[in-house]
């Protein structure tokens, strides 16, 4: 199937990802609250936040398939979202290296999303059979195969690795390159069934339209933005 004509803005695409933003932003605050001890939540042991904060990297992946799609991953504009991808993941992975170099990000979500994008944009025109299937496989094979082969940290980024390095964030290649390309297949499904342009108004969609559209800018923003807001209320409680 080609990919269809690139248009400017997708409403529902947009919305959809500033609604993932406001639970990614929930989710962060809920974790750098516990951490500094103004809340008491059990994330890393609770399987509800395990799933909320899987269904939230779950929803940015899926989204970024659903945009190369629709948008047909075209030439310039392509390239410039990678670079800006790049940059900006770059700026994670030096800064993580000045707060605590054990704990460097090396392949981040950002990293991992620019990663996804280039391997699946030469295979838009695949047929969705093959698409599903084996974005199927490649989630499959992130969540249940490793091999003492890939525990180097020069391989952690594949996923394959038995155990997870420490690391501020780490999103590695698989599962999420199937969850893109399983998100390819939820494009091809909103264009057939003519729901890409669908209206979605309203005060509170309209604002989370605009997160949408400008959620990298406020992905880089909101981590300094919310330490600030722990440190605050760490002081205003003391």
């Amino acid at each position: 199937m080609p990919p269809p004509p690139a248009p400017r803005r997708i409403p529902l695409v947009d919305f959809l990802r500033g609604l993932a933003f406001v639970a990614m932003v929930a989710y962060h605050f809920s974790w750098f609250a516990t951490d500094a001890g103004l809340l008491d939540l059990p994330l890393r042991k609770s399987l509800g936040w395990q799933a909320f904060q899987k269904s939230i990297a779950s929803a940015f992946f899926a989204l970024v398939g659903v945009s190369l799609h629709l948008s047909g991953a075209r030439g310039q504009s392509f390239w410039l979202r990678i670079g800006k991808l790049l940059g900006c993941a770059a700026v994670i992975t030096i800064t993580s290296l000045v707060l605590n170099p054990r704990r460097a990000v090396s392949f981040g979500i950002l990293h991992s999303i620019a990663a996804c994008s280039v391997l699946v944009r030469p295979l838009l025109r695949a047929p969705t059979s093959l698409f599903f299937v084996s974005g199927l496989g490649v989630v499959a094979t992130g969540i249940w195969v490793s091999n003492p082969a890939f525990d180097h940290p020069a391989l952690h980024w594949t996923g394959l690795s038995p155990r997870v390095p420490v690391t501020f964030d780490i999103q590695p290649l698989m599962p999420w390159l199937g969850v893109v390309m399983l998100g390819v297949v939820g494009g091809r499904w909103l264009q057939t069934a003519s729901l890409a342009h669908a209206a979605v108004d309203g005060p509170l969609a309209r604002l989370l339209r605009r997160i949408g559209r400008h959620s990298l800018f406020l992905y880089m923003a909101h981590v300094p933005v919310l330490v600030g807001l722990v440190a605050a209320l760490m002081w205003l409680s003391s």
